[in-house]
Parts: structure tokens; C-alpha cells; sequence
């Protein structure tokens, strides 16, 4: 006979170990409830990480158009996206263009282009906060000139589509180029 925990036991029998049904049925409910309370935690998160990222990748693009035409010595325009050229009838949603505007005509030609950028995720706005900013052109020295000819600030919001606007960002950018970025803005399109 075998000896197991100080019992004796029958040739060939092995105890069962495992979870009764009552035990396995309270298992799952107490997995559910924890489940049920981290689910909007994690969706919460996972929505203020997507809007801090697309962001981070438009203040970057931003920062990568002045710094460009400090380089070059020349205008580099950061335009709305629209296949391969720009688009004063899109958004800043649906993807940019920044391009060395080597010949001052203020259009994309080719050979001038430096980075394409496609569309932010879907449902996701990005807006300037002046109506009718379809491009930004930075200067050699840094400065910004936006469409509206207005030379100075302009900010952008970039909301989630079902975030409220404590949790949209805004890019605010000075009259010398400069990109700075906060968390609210007053509102989301």
C-alpha cells in the first residue's frame, strides 16, 4: 500500500485535487467585479495616453518644420495633408505635409518635401484655434506666419472623441516658433 500524509490508501488510488463548483462559482464573481471596476480605469488611460501621444507627434512635426528652416535658411511650410500635397479644404486631422519651400512660391513641388504625416486615429480632432489656419510657415530665423497672414501666436486642440475637454490638449505656439503644450482646453469641435 501506498502511504500518503499519514494515511493509507488502496493500491492505484490517487486523491483528486481541484476546486469544488461553489468554490469555482466564487472564483469567477470575484474575478468579475474586479474585472468591472478596472475596465473603465484602463479605458481611461488608454484614451489620455492616445491623446498624449498624437500630441507629442504634432508638437514634434512642429518642431522639426523650425527647425528645418533655422537649417536651411529658407521657409519651411507645415501644411494640412491631402494626398501628396496640401489641402486648404481638410483638417489638421487627416495628416500633414512640412516641405522646404525652396522657390518662395508657397506650394509643394517636387523635390521639396520633408516629411508626410498621416491622419491622427479616427474621430480624433485636431483644430487651430484661428479659422481658416490651412498652413504655418516657419522663417529662417524661427519666426511663424500662418495663412491668415497673421504673424504670431496660434494654438491647436487635439480632442479625443469621447474625452471631455479636461482631457484634450492644446498646442500653443508664440510668435517665434516656439510649441508649448497643456492639458484642458476650453473646448473640443
Amino acid at each position: 500500500m501506498q502511504k500518503t500524509t499519514g494515511r493509507l490508501l488502496p493500491p492505484g488510488y490517487h486523491p483528486q485535487a481541484g476546486l469544488t463548483l461553489v468554490e469555482l462559482m466564487i472564483t469567477i464573481v470575484v474575478l468579475a467585479v474586479v474585472a468591472g471596476m478596472a475596465i473603465p480605469s484602463f479605458s481611461y488611460l488608454v484614451t489620455s495616453n492616445a491623446i498624449a501621444s498624437q500630441t507629442n507627434h504634432f508638437a514634434a512635426a512642429i518642431n522639426l518644420a523650425r527647425s528645418e528652416a533655422i537649417k536651411r535658411n529658407t521657409d519651411v511650410i507645415m501644411c494640412k495633408r491631402s494626398g501628396t500635397g496640401c489641402d486648404n479644404n481638410g483638417q489638421w486631422e487627416d495628416g500633414w505635409v512640412i516641405f522646404a519651400d525652396n522657390d518662395a512660391d508657397n506650394s509643394l513641388d517636387s523635390g521639396e518635401e520633408i516629411q508626410y504625416v498621416d491622419a491622427l486615429k479616427p474621430n480624433y480632432t485636431l483644430r487651430a484655434s484661428v479659422t481658416n489656419t490651412n498652413w504655418l510657415s516657419f522663417q529662417s530665423d524661427g519666426r511663424i506666419i500662418t495663412s491668415t497672414g497673421a504673424a504670431g501666436s496660434v494654438v491647436f486642440r487635439l480632442c479625443a472623441p469621447d474625452a471631455d475637454n479636461s482631457e484634450s490638449r492644446a498646442i500653443s505656439l508664440n510668435a517665434i516658433g516656439q510649441a508649448r503644450l497643456s492639458k484642458g482646453t476650453t473646448t473640443c469641435p
